[in-house]
């Protein structure tokens, strides 16, 4: 547990690192800030927006009653007499109400209170198929002059119309009654099991007890964060399947054994969400048969970019078969790293690299071949030098001015940013940070859009509200809390996110900020990412924890030239997840898989790594039951975008360029869903993008 006086030390330290300097270099010596001019009039009145629309204090009753009140008030907005706009405002007017009372079961502090959100989370999407699959409200829709049914604004208005319709008819409104009635229950029974696996993914508490020698190479500060059991008479240290805890084990621990038994607890964890995702592959099949498709997979991917299942697997197929070379050899440049310590120690050698095995000769071979130690960089990025850092970047790069602001959050750790215009002083939107792991806490890193920015319905404009929930390492006697690169990768990545939902600038809410096609959202967020492997932003966000000093120019140098270390055994990973996301949503009518047998079949091959009988990482696979179901190809899909749109507009003599970050919030950020994804590109990038360069990156 963690006690109050702690926890108000690490709350100041987190406000303290968002007073970071308004100088324009980025190398400048960060020093606290004091504001250049006041907005305090304009922050007031929408703080008491913010403050009435999102409460994060709500009683279970108050989370009942808000979830009741905004459903009621959209089924009355919903009737027969429904026009496009009326049904659009209404959206714009809930969204935000609703979005809170489903947020709370991810970040409240209060099980009552989460366990109230996650059943009204399941009251509004059950809801929300009712609504979605009103024939009525869909035939007086249809009988809407084609006249009225556009707009002098133009374009989002248009787009309102075709997507609006395209929503009903995705939802079964072209079918008989009796089909209707089905999909319905199907769908419903599919929300049900999807909130239940991620209620079980949230509530997990494995843990792994070993002792002070089980746990050998790991660094004495990273075993005091630890909490301590007794156990039969012997002290032992409690690791957590959170990844401050079982990453550093997995890359560090020299006991073969100790990282095997954390890769089996993982591995095994929340083990009836197999069955829950087994049924769930199978009755999004059968609504895909009802809809007419011959998959999932088909259904899923006809308003994507991708288009088709085909295009899909061509795209991964094309690039397994490049990388998969490299990834051998990559594969055996670890093996005879194992070999070789095997060797040293006297240990016997299987000739094998296992799955525990992987990151930690992985860490092994960055520190003796490219000489990266990520524990030693890490002192140089502590949360307050990096989240500093970050954001004097983004404000210069997209030209805006983030201000620190009371308000009621959900919990002291939590901070609310306000972001301006830098030129105009124009109100952008505002965003929260929480940034350390708690008990019944989201478990991963993601944004979280909480108020969509729209015209209201007297044409002001709503601004947009979002918050940022990660769980990077909390402070520990004597330590800050110090970020390893990936983490900075995922903070920059997440909060990639959150820009998009703040810079986003549409009429209405269902095209705002990440509404994008679901190929496409992970484009603007992992373009950030490139800031990441830049000498000059490496050394602008550095500062050692203890001296204060910038990182040394080999050390980062170093970290970057290792970028491409194991890319290929990397990049086949994450083709392999999203090979079994195919695999199981491209079923045909009445086929079945084994979830489990797939899962080790595909690990073995695409990976070329194979797992250990009796466990099942899906059982955690949470992405393809919220969301990304026939999906997860986007994340690489993306980054082929991504890489053109940054090494074609932002190489380094032009990696601090305002001009092309402005035209970047203008142009990608700006428009949200509002216009095709494709379209959005090549209006920035003056073509239609290539993946020559992601393939140049991987050394294809």
């Amino acid at each position: 547990m963690i006690r109050v006086p702690a926890l108000q030390a690490r709350t100041a330290s987190i406000r303290q690192s968002i007073r970071w300097s308004r100088s324009l270099p980025l190398q400048a010596q960060h020093q606290p800030w004091s504001p250049r001019r006041s907005f305090a009039s304009q922050d007031s009145s929408t703080l008491s927006l913010i403050d009435k629309r999102l409460r994060f204090n709500l009683t279970p009753a108050e989370i009942e009653s808000a979830a009741s009140s905004a459903l009621d008030l959209q089924k009355k907005s919903k009737s027969f007499s429904s026009s496009f706009g009326q049904l659009a405002q209404c959206d714009n007017d809930i969204t935000g109400e609703l979005s809170v009372v489903q947020f709370l079961k991810h970040i409240s502090t209060e099980p009552e209170v989460r366990a109230t959100s996650t059943a009204v989370s399941q009251q509004i999407q059950s809801a929300q198929i009712e609504i979605s699959m009103r024939s009525d409200v869909y035939r007086s829709l249809l009988s809407t002059p084609v006249s009225a049914q556009t707009h002098p604004d133009g374009d989002e208005d248009s787009r309102l119309v075709e997507k609006t319709l395209q929503d009903y008819e995705r939802n079964g409104l072209g079918l008989s009654q009796d089909r209707q009635d089905r999909l319905r229950k199907l769908r419903m029974r599919i929300s049900e099991l999807c909130l239940e696996f991620s209620k079980n993914l949230a509530d997990d508490r494995t843990v792994v007890k070993l002792t002070r020698d089980e746990l050998e190479g790991l660094p004495e500060a990273f075993l005091q964060g630890l909490e301590k059991a007794t156990e039969d008479g012997i002290d032992k240290y409690i690791v957590t399947m959170k990844y401050p805890d079982i990453i550093p084990v997995m890359k560090l621990a020299k006991r073969d054994e100790t990282r095997k038994r954390l890769y089996i607890a993982n591995s095994t964890r929340c083990a009836p969400n197999i069955d829950i995702m087994q049924e769930v592959i199978q009755l999004r099949n059968q609504c895909a048969t009802l809809m007419g498709c011959s998959s999932h997979a088909e259904f899923q991917l006809q308003p994507k970019m991708a288009k088709t299942p085909e295009q899909v697997l061509t795209f991964l197929n094309k690039l397994r078969e490049g990388v998969t070379p490299i990834a051998r050899r990559e594969l055996q440049t670890l093996i005879e790293l194992k070999q070789k310590e095997k060797s040293a120690l006297g240990q016997a050698f299987d000739g094998q690299l296992h799955a525990w095995d992987v990151q930690y000769y992985s860490d092994m071979l960055l520190r003796e071949q490219f000489q990266v130690d990520h524990e030693k960089i890490k002192e140089y990025y502590s949360l307050d030098a990096v989240t500093k850092g970050m954001l004097d970047l983004y404000e210069k790069i997209l030209q805006v001015r983030f201000v620190p602001v009371e308000s009621h959050v959900w919990h002291p750790d939590v901070q609310l940013i306000r972001v301006d215009d830098s030129s105009t002083g124009e109100l952008v939107g505002h965003f929260y940070l929480d940034l350390f792991p708690r008990d019944g806490k989201y478990t991963h890193a993601a944004c979280f859009p909480l108020l969509p920015g729209h015209l209201t319905a007297d044409q002001q404009r709503q601004s947009p509200v979002a918050a940022m929930v990660a769980n990077f390492p909390k402070p520990r006697p004597g330590y800050p809390s110090l970020l390893k690169h990936g983490e900075i990768i995922t903070y920059f990545h997440e909060l990639g996110h959150v820009m998009h939902e703040i810079c986003s600038k549409t009429k209405w809410a269902r095209f705002h900020g990440t509404n994008t096609e679901w190929d496409f959202v992970e484009t603007p967020s992992q373009m950030f990412e490139n800031w990441c492997w830049n000498e000059r932003i490496l050394t602008a966000l550095s500062s050692h924890y203890q001296t204060g000093d910038k990182i040394p120019q080999e050390l980062v140098q170093s970290l970057i030239k290792s970028r491409n270390v194991n890319a290929g055994l990397n990049c086949l990973r994450q083709i392999f997840f999203g090979l079994f996301d195919m695999r199981v949503h491209g079923l045909a009518e009445n086929e079945s898989v084994d979830v489990r047998s797939l899962w080790q079949q595909l690990m073995a091959e695409v990976t070329l790594i194979p797992g250990i009988e009796g466990t099942c990482g899906a059982a955690t696979f949470g992405h393809i039951m919220g969301g990304y179901d026939a999906g997860y190809y986007g994340y690489l899909w993306s980054e082929v975008y991504s890489t053109d749109l940054f090494e074609t507009m932002f190489s380094e003599e032009n990696i601090l360029n305002g001009i092309h970050g402005r035209a970047y919030r203008d142009k990608i950020l700006g428009p949200g869903g509002s216009k095709n994804g494709i379209d959005i590109i090549q209006s920035f990038l003056g073509r239609r993008p290539e993946d020559r360069m992601f393939l140049k990156r991987l050394g294809i």
